[in-house]
């Protein structure tokens, strides 16, 4: 009786926080599925295998977050950038003037 298990089909998901509109300061967390929580510090590359199927990313920095679904196929390398950018809204005005920025984040597949 052979007792070895078949591996299951997976895929690779990619994470990047390397853009040059980044801050490049205050994290950014990261979460995939139920799968446990990563900061992601600017500079940093995340990467983790995923059974195939349905699957979402969120990407957070405690005051916005961005969520995305996407189809995880076998063999599959899909590749997110993760962003915190200064926002530009009229609340983000308001706050600098009181002392603060406001930082949102911006979370995009590039394939």
């Amino acid at each position: 009786m052979n007792t070895s298990a078949t591996p299951s089909p997976a895929g690779t998901i990619i994470v990047e926080r390397t853009a040059g509109q980044d801050i490049k300061m205050r994290d950014l967390y990261l979460r995939i599925d139920d799968h446990a929580e990563e900061t992601l510090r600017f500079g940093t590359i995340y990467s983790v295998d995923l059974p195939v199927g349905e699957h979402s990313i969120k990407a957070t920095n405690r005051l916005f977050s961005r969520t995305q679904k996407f189809t995880l196929s076998a063999d599959q390398i899909i590749r997110f950038s993760a962003t915190n950018v200064a926002s530009k809204s009229i609340f983000s005005i308001v706050a600098f003037l009181s002392g603060s920025v406001l930082y949102k984040v911006v979370l995009e597949r590039l394939d």
